[in-house]
């Protein structure tokens, strides 16, 4: 970055860097999260989406400690605010955050709350935009790719579970019917279990 770049970033860009070093307590990063979902609210900028996305939890745990924490009890109120501007933030820079989003659903079981909403955001992308999905699993390792796939057909009804469906279609239209079949036997499995 050039000195006249990093002094119109400012701190924001100089925390992000810090932030890559080591992950801050999830206190830091539900505090700072806040602060720039509230300086997004304020007016959205490439810079603030930029730090935004590189301060959002990157796992299934860390994304649990700051949204869902019983501990803490960290960003749970304002949990919609914030994957409602993930959720926005995607469609400017629709790659990274699926693959933020993918990264947290590895490993991820079924949740209410945060947990939930980043299921159904995840599965209205795969039935909007099958190709971009499938591309994004094969980027993964196929555990990895796996592990998001049981964790989007954990759901407790199946027959009020839409976007699955059409995420089903769409795959299969869009060429990648491995991974329709994925979802279908994901599906079948959980369906099998009690709660269903």
């Amino acid at each position: 970055m050039s000195a006249h770049a990093h002094r119109r970033a400012g701190p924001v860009i100089a925390w992000v860097a810090v932030a890559g070093c080591a992950a801050p307590p999830a206190a830091d990063t539900a505090a700072r999260l806040e602060s720039l979902r509230q300086q997004m609210a304020a007016g959205p900028t490439p810079e603030g989406e930029r730090a935004y996305l590189a301060a959002f939890p990157r796992s299934y745990a860390s994304f649990r400690d700051v949204f869902d924490s019983e501990q803490f009890d960290l960003l749970y109120p304002r949990y919609v605010e914030h994957m409602t501007l993930l959720e926005q933030i995607g469609g400017r820079r629709p790659d990274d955050v699926l693959d933020l989003q993918l990264c947290i659903a590895t490993g991820a079981e079924w949740q209410a709350d945060a947990v939930n909403m980043l299921r159904d955001q995840l599965a209205a992308t795969a039935a909007r935009e099958p190709d971009r999905f499938a591309r994004a699993l094969e980027a993964r390792s196929w555990s990895a790719a796996r592990s998001v796939v049981t964790f989007l057909a954990d759901v407790e009804c199946h027959a009020s579970y839409h976007e699955y469906e059409l995420a089903i279609d769409g795959l299969r239209a869009a060429g990648h019917p491995q991974w329709a079949l994925e979802f279908e036997q994901a599906r079948t499995a959980r369906m099998l279990q009690p709660n269903h």
